[in-house]
């Protein structure tokens, strides 16, 4: 028997896709099916095959593929014109078949791997921004959550039982229940509830039920008491503490938040607005606070990451490589009236609302999905007009796939800071782009002042205006500026009708470009994760992605995508989440006003590199330098040296202002300042550690302790595990709290557009420089000699300008090495810094 070939049998066609229809048969008798070729698509061209039928009813299978190499010795037989063929299984996807499937009359069924050719780079790219639509269409989606074991069916009985809810109170306090809630626990823990596509599959479910072997349970039911549990968090921890058959271990079940399970079920509830059949009315998060807030769930390829959330978010658009760029079509068209394709608006009129998961909240963007404002009954992008008097900007925005955010066309101003000659030449670059494609016309939108005007009283010197080289008719007609530079007409200053309709179409299809993903799974890793953060910045004009762990872990990407290896929990053993870091200073997106305001406002200003595609170059200044590490705060353990290193000698008394609102971050579980009373309950928690030793954070809570001392500690908590305290040249008594890989000499640096100061680390020719001898550029210096392996040393000197020697620049970069929480310096106070000792702003390149 052979091996199917899809694109032989069953070739997939714009607007179609494959169904599995599974031939009838008892548990033992062999899998046979065959594949059928259906239409999808809600509407057909008059160019498309009418030979191809709708889909019969059909089930949407929810599982997990398992290992690869089960796959041997496992077929499913298919049954093509008059022919046998066969396609290799898995153990998991057998056993789901030979349960699920009727046995007396065939079904239809959609399985991603029998339905997709998953050998085939474009069919999978073509096939996956489908999935939506074909969950969506599904009259009920089926969950394998695998065979049965020792207590799954013990757990679902359970799970009934927790639905009466007279009986529920008394089940969380008694203690012979603990073996129920072990068991619910261990069945939340199974794979199925960690994968990042089920969130889609489940969200977008008319009906959705759990099969475990031969037990189920309905979602709503499951949905209902996972809810409940996740409520009883501390009554859990009490039960168990109490439970000698579970050791009397009060964190058996971990950190009940962070579970998959529990995630997935307000998640599911919560990312859109449905009426009350279901449908789908309004989605509420956007791509950036979805990134940032699905850690917990895990993708087996590294694109879908990414790919398994797109259809998700409120602002993006999945689409395939060989879909049509929408600004192909003839703009005088649409003016005329000549052609008017029915497009989807790219802006959906969105009301404050918040996601909430237990303990911690995610809240969706309540501003413009780009840098105007929108109307929401027109959805065509407006520009913002907030009136500053003496400052404007351009309200540009740049294509997509440009990767590029400009001040004045090349991420600087005109000023003494930044004369044009000093600019490097890689930052000279001008994107070509068509007015209204992926753009505002607005160029004299108005902008706040920069952060020395804010603080200072100085002005922030020219405003930010960014410029583009026009290859449109309309745009070859230019008007000169304020500034005296030339502008391109806008629906404001224009006279002429044409002009108007014509810019106004093109903002409408620009919005709509600029919301599109191209789903390719022949990209790299590396190019999957830039097209996101290129689109996600580019939206938001923040840099704060850089510092919340969202891509896959590999080596391969360079210092400034953060791995999902750097999140603050982690599941261990039986998938049990522990804290492994601290929290991200920045915070969660959308959550109202962000915790730090360190830049002050400024927008991101960046760049990629030409010919060096994982550089990124960005701006700001070098705040301080790195003068003492401290020992890590290793799991939540606040060392004896920390006192020393923050002056508090003698713990009978209260503790100094500046330490304990650094183990804090200053701040609250809620991000809020924290209250006053916080200083004593300092004291009173390191009273409960060894004399002189250090502070065992998860030790005492763990134990009887105020309630106070808990609310503080899993504060500390948030902040301290797994970073340094520091001490800076420059910031005499001040006190940060830094990576674990921070080392002496490491840059303090404010960076525009990122809200909180950042951890950086010079490279020149590959080596570090603070390990370098300190080069001068006079060249009658005797100082200025070769190293002892013979390369010419030269690194920044005190104004941080690059050094040339023997005609040729040295090669520097720096590496990102994560956020970090520098007291007295979180909320703008690094500006009056910059002034009073007259730093310059300068670029990075990141790698």
């Amino acid at each position: 028997m052979q091996k199917y070939e899809y694109a032989k049998h069953s070739a997939i066609k714009p607007g179609t896709f494959r169904l599995l229809k599974l031939l009838p048969g008892s548990e033992k008798s062999d899998l046979e099916a065959n594949l059928v070729i259906r239409w999808i698509r809600e509407e057909r061209g008059s160019t498309d095959d009418r030979t191809i039928v709708d889909p019969e009813k059909y089930q949407a299978l929810s599982y997990t593929w398992g290992p690869s190499n089960e796959a041997r010795n496992l077929n499913l037989k298919i049954l093509a014109q008059s022919e046998s063929f066969y396609i290799p299984i898995r153990r998991n996807l057998e056993a789901a078949l030979r349960q699920l499937r009727d046995t007396e009359q065939p079904s239809f069924w959609w399985i991603d791997a029998l339905c997709i050719n998953q050998d085939d780079g474009d069919e999978k790219s073509s096939q996956i921004p489908l999935m939506s639509l074909i969950y969506s269409k599904a009259v009920s989606v089926c969950v394998w959550l695998g065979s049965e074991d020792a207590t799954s069916a013990q757990a679902i009985a359970f799970i009934n039982k927790c639905l009466v809810l007279d009986d529920f109170d008394e089940l969380v306090r008694d203690s012979f229940a603990s073996k129920d809630w072990a068991a619910l626990s261990d069945l939340m823990r199974r794979p199925w509830f960690n994968r990042r596509w089920i969130i889609q599959e489940i969200a977008l479910a008319k009906q959705a039920t759990l099969y475990c072997g031969k037990h189920q349970v309905s979602w709503r039911d499951f949905a209902d008491v996972i809810s409940l549990f996740a409520s009883k968090r501390l009554e859990l921890r009490q039960l168990f503490r109490e439970s000698t058959a579970h050791r009397n271990h009060p964190d058996y079940l971990g950190d009940l938040t962070e579970l998959g399970a529990i995630r997935l079920v307000f998640a599911s509830d919560n990312l859109f607005r449905k009426t009350e059949q279901g449908e789908i009315m309004e989605h509420l998060f956007t791509l950036e606070a979805l990134m940032s807030s699905m850690s917990a769930f895990e993708a087996s390829n590294p694109h879908d990451i990414l790919y398994a959330v797109l259809w998700l978010a409120n602002d993006a658009e999945p689409v395939t490589k060989y879909a049509p760029r929408r600004e192909g079509l003839r703009v005088q068209n649409w003016v005329d009236g000549a052609v008017t394709p029915a497009l989807r608006s790219p802006i959906e009129n969105k009301a404050s609302e918040s996601m909430a998961f237990p303990d911690r909240n995610i809240h969706r963007k309540t501003d413009s999905v780009t840098n105007g404002n929108h109307d929401g009954n027109s959805g065509v992008p407006q520009p913002t007009r907030t009136p500053v008097p003496g400052h404007q900007r351009s309200t540009s925005k740049a294509k997509p796939d440009s990767i590029v955010t400009f001040k004045n066309g090349d991420g600087y101003e005109d000023s003494a800071e930044h004369p044009k000659s000093a600019r490097p030449d890689f930052l000279s670059v001008r994107v070509d782009e068509p007015p209204g494609i992926g753009e505002s016309e607005n160029e004299q939108a108005d902008t706040q002042p920069g952060p020395d005007a804010a603080t200072t009283g100085e002005s922030n010197g020219p405003a930010r205006r960014r410029a583009h080289t026009a290859s449109h008719s309309v745009a070859s007609n230019f008007l000169e500026g304020p500034s005296g530079r030339k502008r391109r007409p806008s629906i404001l200053t224009s006279n002429d009708p044409n002009t108007k309709a014509t810019i106004a179409v093109g903002m409408f299809l620009g919005g709509i470009n600029q919301r599109r993903i191209v789903v390719d799974y022949n990209k790299t890793v590396f190019e999957v994760c830039r097209d996101f953060l290129q689109f996600t910045v580019h939206r938001s004009r923040s840099l704060d992605m850089l510092c919340r762990p969202w891509a896959p872990d590999d080596d391969s990407l360079p210092s400034w995508i953060p791995p999902l290896s750097r999140g603050a929990f982690s599941p261990g053993v039986r998938r049990v989440h522990r804290r492994v870091n601290a929290d991200p200073l920045v915070g969660e997106p959308g959550n109202g006003a962000k915790p730090y305001r360190a830049a002050s406002g400024i927008k991101a200003s960046w760049v990629t590199k030409p010919h060096s595609e994982k550089s990124l170059v960005v701006e700001g200044f070098i705040l301080d330098t790195i003068k003492e590490k401290k020992a890590a705060g290793a799991a939540g353990t606040i060392p004896q040296e920390w006192l020393q290193a923050g002056g508090w000698d003698d713990q009978t008394k209260l503790p100094p202002d500046h330490f304990w609102r650094t183990l804090v971050g200053n701040r609250n579980a809620h991000g809020q300042r924290p209250p006053s009373h916080w200083r004593r309950v300092c004291r009173d928690a390191f009273t409960r550690r060894p004399f002189r030793g250090d502070l065992t954070t998860t030790e005492i809570m763990i134990y009887d302790c105020p309630s106070a001392v808990r609310d503080f500690l899993e504060r500390v908590q948030c902040m301290v595990w797994s970073r340094r305290l520091i001490l800076f040249k420059r910031l005499d008594g001040s006190l940060g709290l830094a990576p674990i890989n921070s080392k002496k000499g490491d840059l303090i640096c404010i960076l525009y557009g990122c809200s909180v100061p950042v951890v950086l680390r010079k490279y020149v020719n590959g080596k570090p420089a603070a390990k370098q001898r300190p080069a001068c550029d006079h060249p009658d210096c005797p100082y200025n000699r070769k190293s002892a392996d013979g390369v010419d040393v030269s690194i920044h000197q005190g104004d941080h300008s690059a050094h040339v020697q023997n005609g040729e620049k040295s090669d520097e970069y720096y590496q990102f090495i994560g956020e970090v929480y520098v007291h007295g310096m979180m909320d703008g106070e690094a500006f009056v810094e910059k002034r009073n000792h007259d730093i310059k702003p300068e670029t990075f390149e990141l790698r």
